[in-house]
């Protein structure tokens, strides 16, 4: 993967995106493109020649977020998603997992109810996807039922499921950290069966 551009704002959103991903990088120099073996390059609409092989990222392309535009690479990889699930660790503390199809593409820990349901309304306008799915862990109901509450700002048809959360916090020596365990509990949630409803 490349970032060929000479302009400073955009190679400064394309090389914190992809450290933020802990994604290895070439820089280049625009008119190195043509000879570059790599198949991605992030760049500029003026900066790229009229002719290439490779997958482009454009910088104007970033406009909607990391994660957004990360599943905008995905797809130009032919990595698609038939479905995109959310899974949510209710608490205190909110931990969030974002996957498309097999790849998780985004994990936070969200404060605020209202924060987190605007968050998942941007990712679920501009990701299509086949089925839009959120899952909430059963840990806190008292939390869980008030960001159902809040998941009212979605106007994307989503199906909702809880599940339950047993067993999904991490009890590693190597997870201190409690922000930490929220979010990677939440990755858990978002791929564990939900309840059997009788």
């Amino acid at each position: 993967m490349g970032v060929a551009t000479a302009q400073g704002r955009p190679y400064y959103l394309f090389t914190r995106w992809l450290r933020g991903l802990n994604i290895k990088f070439d820089v280049l120099k625009p008119d190195e493109i043509p000879n570059y073996t790599g198949d991605v390059i992030l760049t500029t609409r003026e900066e790229f020649p009229s002719k290439s092989d490779k997958i482009l990222l454009y910088d104007d392309e970033m406009k909607h977020g990391s994660t957004i535009t990360l599943v905008l690479l995905l797809q130009r990889c032919g990595i698609t998603g038939d479905d995109l699930i959310v899974g949510i660790d209710p608490g205190r503390r909110i931990g969030l997992s974002v996957f498309y199809g097999s790849v998780e593409i985004d994990r936070q820990l969200f404060i605020s109810i209202e924060r987190m349901s605007s968050h998942i309304r941007h990712i679920f306008k501009y990701i299509k996807s086949t089925r839009h799915l959120i899952r909430i862990g059963d840990g806190d109901m008292t939390t869980a039922w008030r960001i159902c509450r809040m998941l009212d700002v979605i106007d994307t048809p989503y199906s909702l499921e809880f599940v339950n959360e047993s067993g999904t916090s991490p009890r590693t020596r190597h997870c201190n950290s409690r922000g930490k365990q929220d979010m990677l509990a939440a990755r858990a949630i978002a791929q564990r069966d939900p309840w059997v409803m009788a």
